[in-house]
């Protein structure tokens, strides 16, 4: 026995035999990485290599988990615009691990309207938008887990849409704890991040289909913003269905209203001439948002009118008329339509003054457009005008500069002479204002496009 374990000790220490041995040939198998004495005893290799395993399976559930969600909320963004598989519903959330509580959905379209940056990020900051949504969706997902369950998705910037799955229970209970729902999230956000928004909700729909209807009930809700204003709270059920009701006479009335007040020169302040023109519609709170939008967009339309009848346009870099059409709200439009009208009231103002100085520059060369020593500056000091304004205001009145225009008289002038009399160049360059034959003959030709003898030949040969 003793002579069988020797040798059966000497069998196994040959084929190194042992634990550890066993689970390095193990390792190297599994992932070809050798174990080198010189760098790491045996224990130390074993943990490390562990140790990486896990990180490495742990970062890999990790991104599995995380496409997951992605594909979940890329599925229920799909189902929100109606753009799903048109496979079982069952079999639709469940290949997405969603396991519904009922068939029951309804919408929240969320709008950020400010935050408190200090607390959130700068809006330039492209992390904000993220944390954001991340805030929404952890708040909204607890609200609404202890009797439902919700989802929270990002539609863009400073938007959000908030998709709950109920409980079964009658359909009044179920907006009553909506509203509740988003009553704590506006306070809890409000107190604790300084977040302002406005929330529009749908009514109870079914099913996947229903799911598409609830989002655009949501939609619909939201485009009384315009009407109801920021940081408000606002039920599909309160808006539908409501009556379009537009007065053209009403339209009528306020367009002069606008017009009088810019041309007329009345005493009225700008805010009075708007609250005028938008007293003639009686906006209500009532109102649809069509029928809202339709005098937004009238009013504008009269303004650019306006506008483009005065002559130069509003700065392209800060248009009223622009600013106008992308108004969000009532009163937004309301201010900016003030600016508006006291703008167009000091260009036109203006336009007057440039036409009235214009006109005399145009009829003080006339008058003096045989004098030789005429030039800008002489006009400029004539008019007592800053010469280069002066012809930056004529360019915008007659499209062209006073010169062109003085060159313009002198021409006509000559080809006058040149037609019916037998006078030198000379002489008609004297009678016409230029300093001599030779400036005559330049300028003739840059204008006529041919030389003043040929055009006395021409008109010669013609008669």
């Amino acid at each position: 026995c003793m002579c069988i374990s020797a040798a059966v000790t000497v069998y196994l220490s040959k084929r190194n035999y042992s634990p550890i041995t066993s689970l390095l040939r193990t390792i190297h198998s599994k992932t070809n990485r050798q174990y080198d004495r010189s760098e790491h005893g045996e224990l130390e290799f074993v943990r490390t290599i562990l140790q990486q395993s896990f990180e490495e399976n742990n970062l890999l559930s990790s991104r599995i988990e995380n496409e997951s969600h992605a594909l979940r909320e890329d599925f229920l963004l799909r189902a929100l615009q109606g753009t799903w598989n048109q496979d079982g519903e069952e079999d639709a959330f469940s290949a997405h691990q969603i396991s519904l509580l009922s068939d029951k959905f309804c919408a929240v379209l969320i709008r950020v309207e400010s935050f408190d940056e200090n607390l959130v990020g700068s809006r330039e900051n492209s992390d904000t938008q993220r944390l954001l949504s991340l805030i929404f969706a952890n708040i909204f997902e607890e609200l609404c887990a202890a009797s439902h369950q919700g989802f929270m998705l990002e539609l863009g910037a400073m938007r959000q849409v908030g998709l709950l799955n109920f409980r079964g229970a009658p359909d009044e209970a179920l907006t009553a704890d909506v509203c509740s729902i988003c009553m704590k999230l506006s306070d809890l956000l409000t107190n604790h991040f300084g977040i302002c928004f406005t929330w529009a909700v749908s009514e109870i729909q079914s099913g996947l289909q229903g799911i598409h209807t609830a989002y655009a009930q949501a939609v619909h809700a939201m485009n009384y913003r315009f009407l109801y204003g920021k940081g408000k709270s606002i039920l599909y059920r309160d808006v539908k269905n409501r009556p379009f009701r537009y007065n053209s006479a009403a339209e009528s009335k306020a367009s002069q209203i606008l017009l009088n007040y810019v041309y007329q020169d009345s005493k009225e302040t700008p805010a009075q001439a708007t609250e005028a023109a938008l007293a003639c519609f009686e906006i209500s709170p009532q109102d649809s948002c069509e029928a809202v939008q339709c005098i937004k967009y009238e009013l504008t339309n009269t303004v650019g009118k306006i506008a483009r009848q005065i002559g130069p346009s509003l700065p392209e870099e800060d248009s009223l008329i622009r600013r106008l059409f992308d108004a969000d709200t009532l009163f937004d439009y309301r201010a900016i339509l003030e600016e508006a009208l006291n703008q167009l009231r000091q260009l036109r103002l203006s336009s007057h003054e440039t036409h009235t100085i214009c006109d005399k520059a145009a009829s003080y060369i006339q008058d003096h457009y045989t004098d030789p020593n005429l030039n800008n500056n002489a006009l400029g000091n004539a008019l007592n005008i800053s010469p280069s304004y002066l012809s930056r205001l004529f360019k915008l009145q007659f499209g062209q500069a006073p010169l062109d225009y003085l060159y313009q008289l002198r021409i006509e002038s000559a080809k006058e002479l040149l037609s019916h009399t037998a006078m030198t160049m000379e002489d008609i360059a004297v009678r016409t204002g230029f300093l001599n034959g030779t400036a005559l003959i330049k300028i003739f030709r840059k204008i006529e496009g041919i030389t003043p003898g040929a055009y006395r030949k021409l008109m010669q040969n013609n008669t």
